[in-house]
């Protein structure tokens, strides 16, 4: 195919220039030949490739199809697609790829293209038989042979995988990147030890591979090799100062600068993080015992942006409330001093001024990048609405790039009088418009969750801010005033868990959407794989949710009630993998598990809910939506009432419903209850009457009345700040028969 572009010296010329990466000059050569040869397709392809190159997309994009107009040819045609592909274009893609195909059939390149295209779609089955196509006919095509190891993976066929991974190595020995992939996919089964060693093969071919140099340190950090990591991080860092970035920015939406270290101590803990969320527990005691350590040695142990994560990561895991207070103000004293060295004047408020204006109404700005189909947007889809409008103006700041067509993010969007797409701007520029729009306070719903900005609350841009619902727990001393909590929490005489001055509500501390369908299900337990005459303990919790402790009980239950199965969610392949290791462990057989699998339908996921019997929550991070969602549709949940905030959750959802029953003080009554509701239906199914009755009759799915509460709050923390009070702590009455 490429002979037929090689037709004149000019042409010959350019290419050699793209080859040898001097697309400027291709650009400038063929510019020049085409004012004299306008309708030369071969120029105008060649201009276009190295626009491509130069990555002047729309540009390209315009001579390719120029190029098209003038003379068809497979080429061109594959070399758009894969434009369209970067532009994630991906239909229109698939579309030119065909097109090429059907023009040279047989071709092994065009047929990979296709499986490009369709990968890209997510359409896998498809693109798996096209790539095996493609190497039936030629075995060493190099598109083919390095993704179909992606694809395999993706389609949780992770063995397979790993061996095309290695085919792809021998095939490919000069194409680093196929090391890459191996190493990463090794990584992925937590195999450091072979991604070590598939690292310095590819590494004695292309010693000056950056990537390869940061995932050795990254093995070796996982491995507790800390020296050797630090130094072969240091070694990626100088061959390519943005590698480091690059991998953090899985943490962060904006931008990351170049100049980030990396602690290997704390890779480490991340490693055995990805661990958890993944449910292979083979270092979880080690684990658990170096990240308390790093807690009380945090002054030396190294900050780098990667640690905001280990304040989510703390709630599944057994450390006390003493230590995740500790962990807060470590956090929250990194994210001080990072803000500090922004070197942005402080804000300043005139308080005679804001209690004397004219426009009485509290300005409230809420700052999340979860206003979508995410935990946070289900549970305040409605706040935002249902503010009084008299008293209130609601902003909302979101941080990342959210599909238009996300429903729970039209409903956000709508609901606020001003919504701001705030993606492109860096933390100094948003604390300013916060700053500038005038919020009188601010809540922040992400704390240290992934894509949260706690710099912006650190810079302080409002008078008066809160810690509502994404992070449950303390972020520290400074960052905010308030947190928002709720009287079965925290209930009187406990010691406090928060930096934050606490404000107590009287039902639950989060909200629900009480718009959200509970009608009879049509589906079947078929529709599932469940089996209809078996008793279905669910637990649809996140896996990192998941711990031993809690697992041991789960299979000593079915254990003892033999006509049952366990219906848990499953994250991917790979946990579901460890998941039936860890059953076949306890002697649990494989069927008496069946997986839910994310569904992309909001209403089918939270209906099928009533296909099972009981909920079986986990140990130390409860179910939080998953338990109001659970409860709402009418399923009772067995939980354990713990003595750390994210392990008091669903009890505090059952306390409002009055169902002492289903809330738990140790493991052993725990275990006997679900046993005992297993084996004595008509007790279930009174509990579950008085469940369903109990979801109208308490203030826990009633999202008007969450609302004026919130509004107390409010209106409480701000005339406090008028006065020139101090937070402090304060409970919010019930509201329930001023309810409209």
């Amino acid at each position: 195919m490429l002979n037929a572009y090689l037709i004149t010296p000019a042409a010959v010329q350019a290419h050699q220039y793209i080859l040898s990466g001097k697309s400027n000059d291709a650009i400038r050569l063929c510019q020049l030949e085409l004012r004299s040869q306008p309708d030369s397709a071969v120029l105008w392809f060649w201009l276009a490739s190295a626009q491509h190159q130069l990555g002047h997309l729309d540009a390209a994009l315009s001579g390719f199809d120029r190029s098209l107009s003038l003379h068809m040819t497979p080429l061109a045609l594959s070399a758009k697609a894969t434009l369209l592909s970067q532009l994630q274009r991906y239909q229109e893609s698939l579309a030119v790829a065909q097109a090429a195909l059907d023009i040279s059939p047989e071709a092994p390149l065009l047929i990979a293209n296709v499986a490009v295209a369709l990968e890209r779609l997510n359409r896998l089955e498809e693109a798996l038989a096209h790539y095996d196509h493609s190497l039936a006919i030629d075995p060493s095509q190099q598109t083919a042979l390095i993704n179909r190891a992606g694809v395999l993976a993706v389609l949780g066929r992770l063995e397979e995988g790993l061996a095309q991974n290695y085919r792809a190595m021998e095939a490919l020995p000069h194409v680093p990147d196929v090391y890459r992939n191996c190493a990463n996919a090794l990584i992925a089964l937590f195999r450091y030890a072979e991604a070590i060693e598939v690292c310095r093969q590819g590494l004695d071919l292309h010693p000056d591979h950056a990537q390869l140099k940061f995932q050795t340190g990254l093995c070796l950090s996982a491995l507790g090799s800390f020296e050797g990591a630090r130094v072969e991080l240091a070694e990626a860092q100088v061959m390519n100062p943005g590698v480091i970035a690059s991998f953090l920015q899985r943490f962060r939406h904006e931008k990351l600068p170049n100049n980030l270290h990396l602690n290997p101590m704390l890779l480490y803990l991340d490693a055995r993080y990805q661990e958890q969320m993944h449910c292979y527990w083979q270092y979880r005691d080690t684990y658990i015992d170096m990240l308390n350590e790093s807690i009380h040695g945090w002054e030396t142990a190294g900050a780098v942006i990667s640690n905001l994560e280990f304040g989510f990561q703390s709630f599944s895991l057994n450390i006390n409330a003493s230590n995740r207070l500790r962990l807060a103000k470590n956090m929250g004293d990194f994210i001080l001093d990072s803000a500090w060295n922004l070197n942005l004047p402080p804000f300043k408020f005139d308080r005679l001024k804001l209690a004397n204006r004219q426009d009485k109404r509290l300005r409230i700005g809420y700052l999340s990048a979860d206003f979508r189909r995410h935990p946070t947007g289900y549970l305040t889809r409605q706040i935002y609405g249902l503010h009084d409008r008299e008293r209130f103006e609601v902003y909302a700041y979101s941080l990342i790039d959210i599909d238009a067509d996300d429903p729970v993010h039209q409903s956000i969007r709508a609901g606020s009088d001003v919504f701001h797409d705030v993606t492109k701007l860096d933390s100094p520029a948003l604390a300013k418009l916060i700053y500038q729009d005038e919020i009188d306070i601010l809540i922040d719903l992400g704390g240290y969750t992934t894509f949260a900005r706690p710099e912006v609350v650190a810079l302080r841009p409002a008078p008066v801010q809160f810690n509502y619902v994404g992070y449950v727990e303390s972020l520290g001393h400074g960052l905010v005033d308030y947190v928002i909590t709720d009287v079965h929490v925290y209930p009187e005489g406990k010691t406090s868990y928060w930096h934050e001055a606490p404000i107590r509500m009287p039902h639950h501390v989060l909200p629900y959407d009480d718009q959200t369908c509970n009608s009879p299900t049509e589906a079947s337990r078929a529709d599932y794989g469940l089996p209809e005459d078996a008793f279905v303990f669910c637990c649809l919790n996140n896996s990192y949710k998941i711990e031993p402790e809690v697992f041991d009980v789960w299979a000593n239950i079915l254990m003892a009630v033999p006509n049952s199965v366990l219906w848990i969610y499953e994250k991917n392949a790979l946990t579901r993998m460890n998941i039936l290791r860890e059953a076949e462990a306890r002697g649990i057989a494989p069927e008496r598990l069946v997986f839910a699998k994310f569904l992309d339908s909001i209403r089918e996921h939270i209906l099928r809910y009533q296909l099972a019997d009981i909920f079986l929550d986990t140990l130390w991070h409860n179910a939080h939506t998953t338990a109001l969602e659970a409860l709402w549709q009418g399923l009772p949940v067995l939980t354990y009432e713990g003595d750390v905030v994210s392990a008091r959750l669903a009890a505090s959802c059952l306390h409002v419903l009055n169902l002492p029953e289903l809330i738990m003080h140790n493991m052993d009554d725990y275990e006997e209850r679900a046993i005992f509701y297993a084996q004595h239906p008509s007790e279930l199914a009174v509990l579950k009457e008085k469940l369903k009755e109990a979801r109208y009759a308490s203030g826990l799915f009633n999202s008007a009345l969450a609302v004026k509460h919130l509004e107390y709050a409010y209106d409480t923390a701000w005339q406090r700040y008028i006065q020139g009070l101090l937070p402090e702590g304060f409970d919010v009455p019930d509201l329930s028969s001023a309810r409209e």
